[in-house]
């Protein structure tokens, strides 16, 4: 058994939120990283 055998096939807003996601997470990280730049 593999687990692309159990994920269903990819569709079009799987990709939009991937990609949403993944933007979110570099704003947390640069916001992180220009607040903790800040702090010292």
């Amino acid at each position: 058994m593999r687990l692309r055998d159990e994920l269903p096939v990819d569709h079009e807003p799987a990709t939009v939120h991937r990609c949403g996601a993944a933007l979110c997470g570099v704003i947390l990280l640069v916001s992180g990283l220009l607040g903790f730049a800040d702090h010292c």
